[in-house]
């Protein structure tokens, strides 16, 4: 087995292998500090001889340039993490880009699925081998077992299913921990109804307990602590070595307009999936969102109709240490990626995106649902009350790129409630552009149906992909929801970007 050192010890053991009988082992370092590890296991004609090998993680900070070092300064400087924190951000690889509702063939050779980017999301489950950690915002009642919740929800019983029928394969057992961002509600007068809709999904998918310890198997819900500001993250990670960050919730809005449910709008948002050691930055982030969140274990969810609720109880939740989840996993890529976020008390992301932005010469191409001046700056609908002097710091950031000569477009949606802050913050900041001579370098659109993406491409190299939009419930330092992004400076990211922003660019149109 593998063990973890931390400040409060030793953590559980991982497992390398299980062995069969006596073994006779061996254990080497090298010259530069990789550990290697060979021994035998069985006996006579089925004897095997087995090979492990551990290298020690290691960045080197030189290897950075332009945005990536801007955005590795703001995480070393010793304000957000600890001194001797790792910033994990070599040794990664880009793996895809999620589309709703689904990838064009415009911009994306992959097939449409009948439920867009929420089948990529859970074909990622069912790989998992020791940890699946979920986290979204809202989350839409099932009508007919046919929303994006309950296709996650078929996802996690059906790695249930491989555990019970192959547990050899999964040692360490599995432990399933999702949970919901605590949204306030809109159209229920439950405040928790969203979890409630989560466990009967969960339910329905066919799950009769949630602990079942003959395989090792532990599943667990949870609604994040924080209502006021509650958690807007949305991400996905396996096994502590795949992270998915995306913008899109686990509602109907976002599946094809033509969903078997009748309830998709076509809601177009992307998401961004990266492999390596960038996702333990991830993991630490689910981490303290989980840490004290309502935590819900219900005994039976065998008894019928909604009989089975009277069996559920709520407790803190509790960060768990998985070593197989805990330790970092090098890819054999070089794909630079950031990990970044940001909450009420914690601005990293903020001053990551502000230093992206501001250090462009050449180009920031946005696409955004929700772009805005402070909140009391919508009065201008019915007369004048804010200028460009009460203009968010990344409107500031943006218009300075703007001043070192970068082109910027701008994609904004028209969705009706965002679309009042979205063109009173677009007038200001055009007029702003126009009064110091930048009005040919800032054109902005409105993308012709909804948008919910929240992403920009840096100098055309440096991409940017996550919750966090450029809204003042998302920056400023004590103030907005938790947020998480995924920022990676990939060729192919950064070119998949390029086609799919391009087309939508296209089919937009200047108000």
């Amino acid at each position: 087995y593998e063990s973890i050192q931390q400040d409060a010890g030793w953590s559980a053991p991982a497992i390398v292998a299980r062995l069969q009988g006596p073994s006779d082992l061996a254990v080497e370092n090298d010259d530069v500090g990789r550990l290697h590890m060979a021994w035998t296991d069985g006996s006579g004609q089925s004897s095997s001889l087995q090979y492990a090998l551990h290298t020690q993680y290691e960045c080197v900070e030189a290897d950075l340039t332009g945005i990536e070092e801007a955005l590795y300064q703001v995480a070393r400087d010793g304000e957000y993490r600890p001194a001797d924190d790792i910033i994990p951000f070599c040794g990664n690889r880009y793996d895809d880009m999620l589309f709703t509702p689904n990838p064009d063939p415009a911009f994306s050779d992959t097939p449409p699925t009948l439920n867009g980017g929420y089948d990529q999301h859970a074909q990622l489950i069912e790989t998992a081998k020791h940890e699946v950690l979920f986290t979204t915002m809202a989350f839409d009642e099932a009508r007919n077992h046919d929303s994006p919740g309950a296709v996650l929800a078929d996802s996690v019983f059906k790695l249930y299913q491989q555990v019970l029928a192959n547990p050899e394969d999964y040692p360490r057992g599995m432990h399933v921990r999702l949970m919901l961002g605590n949204s306030p509600p809109i159209a229920e007068l439950e405040l928790d109804a969203q979890l409630w809709h989560f466990l009967k999904d969960l339910q329905e998918a066919g799950f009769e307990k949630m602990i079942d310890p003959e395989v090792g198997w532990k599943l667990e819900v949870a609604n994040y602590a924080g209502a006021w500001p509650h958690s807007h993250v949305k991400t996905l990670i396996i096994d502590g070595r795949t992270v998915v960050a995306s913008g899109f919730n686990h509602e109907y809005k976002p599946l094809p307009e033509d969903h078997p449910s009748g309830q998709g709008l076509g809601d177009t948002d992307t998401g961004l999936i990266i492999t390596g050691p960038v996702a333990q930055h991830t993991r630490v982030v689910f981490e303290q969102l989980w840490d004290g969140a309502v935590q819900r274990h219900c005994d039976d969810l065998s008894v019928a109709n909604e009989s089975w609720q009277l069996t559920c109880e709520d407790a803190p939740g509790v960060p768990a240490d998985i070593a197989e989840a805990m330790r970092f996993y090098p890819t054999e890529g070089d794909t630079v990626a950031f990990s970044m976020f940001r909450s009420h008390v914690y601005d990293e992301s903020d001053q990551q995106i502000l230093k992206a932005f501001s250090s462009a010469g050449e180009s920031i191409d946005v696409a955004q649902a929700m772009f805005s001046m402070p909140s009391i700056c919508i009065l201008n609908h019915f007369f004048d009350v804010c200028s460009y002097y009460q203009a968010l710091p990344y409107m500031r950031a943006l218009m300075r790129a703007a001043e070192n000569g970068a082109r910027l477009r701008i994609l904004l949606t028209p969705y009706p409630s965002q679309n009042i802050e979205n063109v009173i913050a677009a007038e200001i900041f055009l007029q702003e552009a126009a009064d110091r001579g930048l009005a040919d370098q800032v054109e902005l659109r409105f993308f012709d149906t909804f948008l919910h993406s929240k992403s920009a491409l840096i100098e055309d190299e440096f991409l940017i992909m996550g919750s966090q939009n450029l809204h003042y419930s998302a920056f400023e330092r004590g103030e907005g929801l938790a947020e998480y992004n995924l920022g990676t400076s990939d060729p192919l990211a950064a070119e998949q970007y390029r086609r799919m922003y391009q087309y939508y660019w296209d089919r937009s149109e200047t108000k």
